[in-house]
């Protein structure tokens, strides 16, 4: 035959065989448990579940299609083969003639050669630092510490930080985050800073109305509470302290200026309570913290401490959905246990608050340096003090305006600084990065999940409620609460070749990514199931199926994010282990033969066991390869015997071809042998 006849045969087959819905097998079933999901769909899947390679698609066939009908089906469709899954029999084709990636999906579904068909889905480790490119965040000890000395600190412990890009790996922030920062004020327009200020929606800076209603007039990025009553609408930091502390929440990161914040993309909002020296009153500060929380701010980042004061606790009580980050005192009396009892003298005020009011939404945090020792001039508490954070030689920005100062940086606008101010700002950065991955963690959440995940620190046990120091990676994976969509398209079958049992599904997607998939397996449904697996990606080859004496099993599978979230339980399916003579069965081509017949009844039995029931009789057994002829009986028998199994299992399964077989009549056909050997492997 000449090519291009053999092309066009080959263009015909595949065409008839487009049209030939007797050629579909059946694929769906019920799960034999609640936990398992709903059956296989051979429906397109959600191409927004995750990025892919465009262009690209992974195409499973039902097992029995030929190569020979493979080629062709592609031919069809103009696609070419640019990779294989062989293990999973998948091959990955393009389009020659640039199809879509959903479109092309849709094309091959539309054919009962093809079993599944889905993106080429990227896939990215669990667990993949990301690191900015900002030119100083090397010097940046507290995010990643290497052990080397920098600008602001001696060499320090390797290792000791927080573990950002680890991080970062998953979450980098969002600008949807406000954190406000009650200080000084802030240098809005400080090039690291002024692409993650945040501005007020609802009012701008130059109409003199107050647009928003709140009594104050064109307060468009934060206010001045320190300036005389009302204020004004210009929170400059005048005393550098404020500046240093939102470069450390967040510098913007990954932007090839300066340092990185704790939170690469956050809104930072302006909120001036301090004057130049870093004093405050009652007045100031209640007042900002009511204007951050009544313009959205879910964390509000204060490094300052005080005396008992009444109308401060009403103000952060009033406000239970908000995160108050508040600082351990490093002001006289400094260096001690703050939930000593303390009478405040004009000598000593006993400034341990906010962090001693009994609120719930109060994070108190302590600070330590590059070698987890606590700083020996600020509080610590074991009831009193949360946590501690890196506080010692900070890097940040910075606007050469004591005691924010030491060794700026003229040109990149850094500075270093030293006390628990340096501190809390990690912590409120960190509280934005777990907001970003889950925006309806509440306060509550929020606390928990941040002292929950700390480092444990020697030097801190019993001086801290958490007996440690913050980690942003453990803290990012704590704050994850979506668990991994369920795996879908379970499909489980044998192959002497392959040595085993081999299963393929529908990816799982995941917030910070899946890290693995859990195979589980049972040999019957009256026994429990068995772990026998973890693999890294959609497949697995299960080389413990036992053959001899020849076993069906039962296979769920679902998957496990970084975080230890679990997905739902996938569909079940069924694989026998039995290695067919002549397969696969060739049309025109195999005999039927007795073997057939008796390999059948061994692997039926084998399903029937899984299911529970007992084995089946059978006529004329045992058969006499060679001698016995095959008849309609044969496969009516295996029929309802097999129909009873995986009915017992849950499995739907549409009528058999030549549903009614009569035993002295009906010519046997390799369709009935094939159809049951699909339905036991």
């Amino acid at each position: 035959m000449a090519r291009r006849d053999r092309n066009l045969y080959r263009k015909r087959f595949v065409l008839m065989a487009l049209a030939g819905a007797c050629c579909a097998l059946a694929l769906g079933h019920s799960p034999p448990s609640p936990q398992a999901s709903s059956s296989i769909s051979n429906a397109a899947p959600d191409l927004a579940q995750g990025s892919y390679v465009p262009g690209e698609v992974l195409v499973t066939f039902r097992p029995e299609i030929s190569a020979f009908n493979r080629s062709g089906l592609h031919e069809l469709l103009e696609t070419v083969v640019v990779g294989r899954i062989r293990a999973a029999g998948i091959e990955v084709v393009k389009s020659r003639q640039g199809v879509s990636t959903d479109v092309l999906i849709q094309r091959y579904l539309s054919s009962p050669l093809v079993k599944h068909a889905q993106p080429n889905y990227i896939h990215r480790a669990s667990n993949d630092p990301k690191y900015p490119g900002d030119p100083k965040f090397s010097q940046q000890w507290a995010l990643h510490n290497t052990a080397h000395s920098g600008t602001c600190n001696p060499a320090g412990t390797f290792d000791v930080d927080i573990d950002a890009p680890e991080a970062w790996g998953y979450v980098t922030g969002n600008p949807t985050v406000i954190v406000a920062v009650l200080d000084t004020g802030v240098n809005y327009n400080h090039p690291d800073l002024i692409g993650n200020i945040w501005s007020n929606p609802y009012d701008d800076c130059s109409n003199g109305i107050d647009n928003d209603g709140n009594g104050l007039i064109d307060d468009c990025r934060g206010w001045n509470f320190a300036a005389p009553d009302p204020g004004n609408n210009d929170p400059m930091d005048d005393g550098g302290h404020g500046t240093h502390v939102a470069g450390i929440i967040g510098a913007r990161g990954d932007n090839g200026i300066g340092t990185s914040g704790v939170a690469w993309r956050v809104k930072l909002m302006p909120v001036k309570v301090f004057g130049s020296g870093g004093g405050g009153t009652t007045e100031t500060l209640v007042n900002g913290i009511y204007y951050a929380r009544d313009k959205g701010a879910k964390v509000i980042n204060y490094s300052g401490h005080g005396a008992n004061d009444p109308d401060l606790n009403d103000a952060i009580a009033a406000s239970p959905n908000v995160l108050f980050v508040t600082a351990a005192t490093s002001l006289d009396p400094a260096g001690v246990d703050q939930d000593s009892p303390c009478t405040p003298t004009q000598q000593n005020p006993c400034w341990y608050y906010p962090c001693n009011y009994p609120l719930a939404n109060i994070v108190c945090v302590t600070d330590t340096d590059q070698n987890d020792v606590l700083d020996p001039l600020v509080n610590w508490g074991a009831t009193s003090v949360d946590l501690a954070a890196p506080g010692v030689n900070i890097l940040s920005t910075a606007m050469n305006i004591a005691p924010c100062n030491h060794n700026y940086d003229p040109v990149n606008q850094l500075a270093c600084c030293t006390g628990s101010s340096m501190a809390v700002p990690h912590v409120s950065g960190a509280a934005a990065v777990m907001l970003s991955l889950t925006p309806g963690l509440s306060v509550s959440q929020l606390k928990s999940r941040l002292l929950s995940s700390v480092d444990p620190v020697p030097a801190l046990a019993n001086k801290t409620v958490s007996g440690g120091r913050l980690n942003l990676y453990k803290a990012v994976l704590a704050s994850d609460i979506t668990p991994p969509t369920t795996p879908t398209g379970l499909d489980a079958h044998y192959g002497s070749a392959q040595g085993g049992v081999t299963l393929s599904w529908t990816a799982s997607t995941d917030d910070i990514g899946v890290d693995h998939y859990e195979v589980w397996r049972r040999p019957k449904i009256t026994v429990g199931y068995t772990l026998i697996g973890t693999p890294t990606t959609a497949s697995f080859l299960d080389t413990t199926a036992v053959t001899n004496p020849v076993t069906a099993y039962l296979y769920i599978v679902r998957a496990v994010d970084a975080a230890g979230n679990t997905s739902g339980y996938s569909n079940v399916d069924l694989a026998t282990a039995i290695a067919f003579s002549d397969d696969p069965l060739q049309v025109n081509v195999t005999p039927i033969r007795a073997t057939h017949i008796a390999q059948l009844r061994t692997a039926v039995n084998a399903v029937r066991t899984a299911a529970n029931l007992t084995p089946s009789t059978w006529t004329d057994d045992p058969l006499i390869v060679g001698t016995t002829v095959v008849k309609g009986t044969h496969v009516s028998q295996l029929r309802t015997a097999l129909t009873a199994a995986r009915t017992a299992l849950n499995y739907s399964d549409p009528p058999f071809t030549d549903p009614t077989i009569t035993p002295t009549q009906t010519v046997v056909k390799l369709i009935h042998v094939k159809e049951l050997r699909d339905r036991v492997k």
